[in-house]
């Protein structure tokens, strides 16, 4: 009895082992699953930065046609001649007034300082010199006293250079300002910027021909009204003159022109040919250039 007790003891603990010795199956993956892993998220449930292996995502705007346009015709412009660099359009001064720029060659080397009032008479003429090499462009640096008789005064400061050959005015710029009696000036500063008038179709001091012909240049005008071209032979007679108007001609964009002079001469000699800009509010010039050239019969 205690024999068949222990048989069947031992055939329990058995079978006990071989049930731990059997594996238990696991599920496999079909070969054509595709196992595709959660997107990566911060620690605050935000999408990672993009990196290399990131999809590039490409969204297209419609675009519209593109419409030829016509550029505008490029305007050589020269460097301005005679500049004001100090004080510029609309400052406000008071007396002394300094001015400072750029000019030259310039007859013995100096310079007018012309001041028009608001009724275009003269307020101040001063003469001073181009601090430079004779005969070269150069800086210029001046101060003079003004009176006016008024609390405010619109005026204008002209700068005029001379001609080295015949001491004659072969260029003048200017610039609008307020004149005070009292109070506290306010003065603007500028750049030299380019030539406002410039004759191109000649050269200084170019032997022609009298007769017919055309003189072309380039500007940009101040005011919508017609410029003044004049021709003057060596005793300052007038021998033709007229008005003219760029082409196209609009304010402050720089556009070309074109001239019919007419020059008859008896002997050989200089003839000024000059080009201005007249102010349509302060009486007087805005703008003038000239050449010299020497004319045949």
């Amino acid at each position: 009895m205690k024999l068949m007790i222990c048989f069947a003891s031992a055939i329990t603990v058995l079978l006990g082992a071989c049930t731990q010795l059997t594996p238990t199956p696991t599920a496999t993956a079909s070969p054509t699953e595709t196992i595709i892993p959660p997107s990566p998220t911060s620690a605050i449930g935000t999408p990672l930065p993009f990196t290399t292996s990131t999809p590039a995502i490409v969204i297209e705007n419609p675009l519209p046609d593109a419409t030829a346009t016509a550029s505008p015709p490029l305007i050589p412009l020269t460097i301005e001649k005679v500049s004001i660099l100090r004080p510029s359009d609309g400052s406000i001064v008071t007396s002394p007034l300094r001015v400072s720029g750029q000019a030259g060659p310039s007859y013995l080397d100096r310079i007018e300082f012309r001041l028009i009032g608001e009724d275009g008479g003269v307020i101040v003429s001063h003469f001073d010199y181009v601090l430079g090499l004779p005969g070269n462009l150069g800086p210029y640096n001046t101060e003079f006293e003004f009176t006016t008789s008024y609390l405010a005064e619109s005026a204008r400061l002209c700068v005029i250079n001379f001609d080295p050959i015949d001491g004659k005015m072969n260029h003048l710029t200017s610039v609008d300002l307020t004149l005070l009696s009292v109070g506290n000036p306010r003065t603007h500063y500028t750049i030299q910027g380019p030539e406002k008038l410039k004759i191109k179709s000649l050269r200084e001091n170019e032997i022609i021909d009298g007769g017919t012909f055309l003189v072309t240049g380039v500007g940009w005008p101040n005011t919508d009204q017609a410029l003044h071209f004049e021709v003057t032979n060596s005793a300052e007679e007038l021998i033709d003159s007229g008005v003219f108007k760029f082409n196209p001609h609009e304010i402050s964009v720089a556009s070309a022109f074109e001239i019919e002079v007419t020059v008859e001469v008896e002997t050989f000699q200089r003839v000024r040919i000059a080009i201005y800009e007249e102010s349509d509010s302060i009486p007087g010039m805005l703008h003038y250039a000239s050449i010299l050239v020497r004319v045949r019969p």
